[in-house]
């Protein structure tokens, strides 16, 4: 080699040494740095790989960009949202250090959250775990002390701790989830939102599977610059994003043969694509924009389970759909809720022709009297809701069908003037049209008022042994939870009292959206919610009391007017949700005679 290519080499040598690497995207990064164990829940250990998660890499790079500053992801469950949040968490520690927030929808997942995926990838990615300090330092499960910033986290519900120290990344994490404002302190979002404002360079990601339009996620996704992930045709080439209508399987068959024929058809061509093109068709997708450009700091991500490579199988889909679609029609719509929003993440639309007439009422009389049922339906058991008022008690018993459908009668309604009645009413002996006794053995009883010690009281002694609890109505249950247990008595030590009594709460949002779609089931069919024949214009009255607002809240027609009756029958069915009358489980003679719900027993059939 000549002198003059020997210092061209050395001089090409240190140029190549000094210079700045190229830049590298998020996404890369985390291909070449994470590796994944199957402590931190992922679908696939190893070193990550986003070829069958392509939808999360402009994700990633936005989060890089300094001009993106909030991204909102509505994805379906198991679409890699958390993983995403955890990586881009990583990578700014290693990176762009800032101090770091994430808010679970309670302290509870905060810290299972915490221990089980965000700590692991932290420790086990190198060029993170290179910033722990020596000894751990301060590195427990809701707080993280590094040596270049501080990564904590909390619940939803605590406003002590949303609004302490500034934060330049924000995480929240399944918004939705979140309880609407936290008393006198404000909404736990704009509480959390608020400790970036120091920072200029802050960046917010938002995620959670979406509920309903009104809620944080839909409402954030429709006023940003909103992509949907769209795929080509293997026929045509056209790009299309795949939803449920176009989504089509048998219409005849059992279920297992239904689902085998299903396939996405292309809108353009008609082409029909099959489960086993779906890993291709899914991962050859880009995200496309959606309708008006909103801000052009804040981006909107879409996708649904239906074009996630690592999702469930089409077939499984179908199945879980047919299954859904059974339990709406028979009035309990929870598995299509669930359907819509966490598969196809769509929010759930909300019936809004919710008022009714007492006169409509009349309808649902099923040509039985008062104090009795048909006898020769198989029925699961006897609950009571029980609604506290100042100086007096109303009450409602219903019995309950074996199986999904949950089928009802009632069986008796009242108001008693004192606890006494009350006990009366609970332990009385309920006849079937075939002579077959019954009693109550699950309810809910109203703890609210002025009342609560004389409730608790009553239901520790006398209603338990009916299988009745005290309850507390809340129109929305952080977490996402229809009925959350609390316990009420502790010793002197504060510890909680084995066997002792406890309080359930219960979305009472939930159940009357229940309540309202049974009584939109025939009469004739599976599902159905009976009266007598004898009903009262009182109750009638009662029960057309409620509706839906345009902010989806049930209220009141007036301020004066009663729901005694409503709430009752709402807290019937929750107690019969809770006891899981929709297990196909009948009752049996217990010693005294009347009807019990065991776990098993047989099923009467008319002689």
């Amino acid at each position: 080699m000549t002198r003059s290519a020997a210092y061209n080499e050395l001089v090409r040598t240190i140029s190549e040494a000094l210079s700045y690497p190229a830049p590298q995207n998020l996404w890369e990064w985390a291909e070449a740095n994470i590796e994944l164990t199957g402590k931190t829940g992922t679908f696939s250990t190893g070193p990550y790989r986003t070829r069958f998660t392509p939808h999360v890499r402009q994700v990633m790079e936005d989060y890089q960009n300094p001009d993106v500053k909030t991204i909102v992801l509505a994805w379906a469950s198991q679409t890699s949202k958390t993983l995403t949040e955890t990586i881009c968490c990583a990578w700014a520690v290693a990176n762009d250090p800032g101090n770091t927030l994430f808010v679970m929808p309670s302290e509870t997942m905060a810290k299972s959250f915490s221990k089980s995926r965000l700590q692991r990838v932290l420790l086990d990615t190198p060029t993170v775990a290179l910033h722990v300090l020596p000894g751990r330092g301060k590195f427990n499960t809701l707080e993280m002390e590094l040596d270049n910033c501080i990564v904590a986290l909390t619940g939803s519900n605590s406003a002590s701790n949303l609004a302490s120290r500034p934060v330049r990344r924000l995480f929240l994490d399944e918004i939705d989830k979140y309880p609407p404002s936290l008393k006198e302190e404000g909404d736990p979002i704009s509480l959390a939102e608020e400790r970036t404002k120091t920072f200029l360079n802050a960046c917010v990601m938002k995620s959670s599977t979406p509920t309903v339009e009104t809620a944080p996620i839909w409402a954030s996704l429709c006023s940003a610059t909103r992509f949907e992930w769209r795929c080509p045709c293997p026929g045509c080439g056209a790009w299309f994003t795949p939803t449920w209508r176009e989504m089509q399987f048998d219409a005849e068959g059992s279920d297992d043969e239904r689902a085998e024929s299903a396939r996405v058809v292309c809108p353009s061509c008609g082409r029909g694509i099959r489960e086993g093109e779906r890993r291709a068709f899914v991962t050859a997708g880009r995200w496309e924009k959606d309708g008006e450009d909103g801000p052009s700091s804040v981006h909107g991500y879409r996708i649904s389970e239906l074009s996630s490579a690592i999702g469930r199988p089409w077939p499984e889909l179908v199945k879980l759909f047919l299954d859904a679609a059974r339990n709406a029609k028979a009035g309990n719509v929870e598995r299509m809720r669930s359907f819509v929003c966490s598969v196809l993440a769509e929010p759930w639309r909300v019936e809004t022709d919710t008022l009714r007439d007492a006169g409509e009422f009349r309808k649902y009389c099923d040509g039985y009297r008062r104090g009795t049922f048909p006898g020769f339906l198989a029925v699961s058991g006897l609950t009571i809701g029980i609604d506290t008022q100042k100086s007096s008690y109303w009450y409602v018993i219903r019995a309950w069908g074996g199986g999904e459908s949950m089928e009802s009668w009632l069986v008796d309604y009242g108001e008693v003037a004192d606890l006494n009645a009350l006990e009366n009413v609970a332990f009385s002996v309920y006849l079937d049209d075939e002579g077959r006794a019954w009693r109550v053995t699950a309810g809910f009883m109203d703890s609210g008022g002025d009342k609560t010690h004389e409730v608790y009281d009553w239901c520790r002694r006398v209603g338990r042994h009916a299988g009745i609890m005290p309850s507390k109505g809340e129109q929305k249950i952080s977490g996402g939870q229809h009925i959350v247990v609390s316990h009420v008595e502790h010793d002197r030590l504060g510890r909680k009292v084995l066997g002792g009594l406890n309080l359930f709460r219960i979305n009472v949002t939930y159940f009357k959206d229940w309540l309202d779609q049974k009584l939109r089931v025939p009469a004739d069919q599976a599902g159905a919610w009976h009266i007598f024949d004898d009903v009262t214009e009182e109750y009638a009255r009662q029960m057309s009391s409620e509706y839906r607002n345009e902010n989806g809240v049930w209220v009141t027609r007036g301020l004066k007017t009663p729901n005694h009756l409503w709430d009752c029958e709402v807290y019937a069915l929750a107690a019969a949700s809770n006891a899981r009358f929709d297990r196909t489980r009948f009752g049996i003679p217990d010693d005294n005679g009347a009807e019990s719900s065991p776990d098993v027993g047989g099923r009467w059939t008319r002689k």
